[in-house]
């Protein structure tokens, strides 16, 4: 078997700009769409993308100039697809950094209470009890500090998501599913959860 030369795998839209905002390892290389949008330069083409995943192809076109026209089964990548491609002025990115210091607060001081337990199978494997109070407490102070379905929630819920990720005990390492065997509960303190969700 062949071996991907560099630059052709997901690990490479980690630093891509919004390309990396969240990683799905399934997720193919921006450097393939890229090559393929560079070749239509002088021409703005109308690019389909019936399969789009998490818009890396519709990301694409719009940096080089061409529309895209998506679409996906799963509402969670539609969703993804839209917060990534979407234009944010300098307003929204002032409010969410406003959001965000008011979120930290909130935690903080206890003022929010947690948001309800997602109806998920064994989720004790996928976070520890601290780790899940902890993201519960931070998804309902975004809840309650944002507009729904406003752009400032929707970057501070992929910011939720990259910690959501962060902290969760699957190994993202690899293709197949597989959890981490340490318990990283001791490891999980609220201040340090705090500093990740800052960067």
């Amino acid at each position: 078997m062949q071996a991907v030369p560099d630059g052709y795998t997901h690990r490479d839209n980690i630093r891509a700009g919004r390309h990396g905002w969240l990683r799905l390892t399934p997720a193919y290389s921006v450097k393939i769409v890229e090559e393929r949008m560079r070749e239509r330069r002088r021409h703005p083409v109308r690019v389909l993308d019936p399969f789009c995943g998490t818009a890396t192809t519709a990301l694409s076109a719009a940096y080089h100039g061409h529309d895209g026209v998506t679409t996906d089964i799963n509402p969670f990548l539609v969703w993804l697809g839209r917060a990534k491609t979407a234009h944010y002025s300098r307003s929204t990115l002032a409010s969410v950094s406003e959001a965000h210091r008011k979120i930290v607060q909130s935690i903080e001081k206890n003022i929010v209470g947690p948001a309800r337990v997602p109806r998920m199978h064994n989720i004790s494997r996928w976070w520890s009890p601290r780790a899940l109070m902890f993201l519960r407490q931070l998804r309902s102070a975004i809840e309650s500090t944002t507009e729904d379905n406003s752009q400032e929630q929707s970057l501070l819920l992929i910011a939720f998501c990259r910690t959501l990720i962060s902290f969760s005990n699957a190994a993202f390492n690899h293709q197949s599913m597989s959890f981490k065997k340490a318990d990283r509960e001791s490891q999980l303190l609220q201040p340090r959860m705090l500093d990740t969700y800052n960067t």
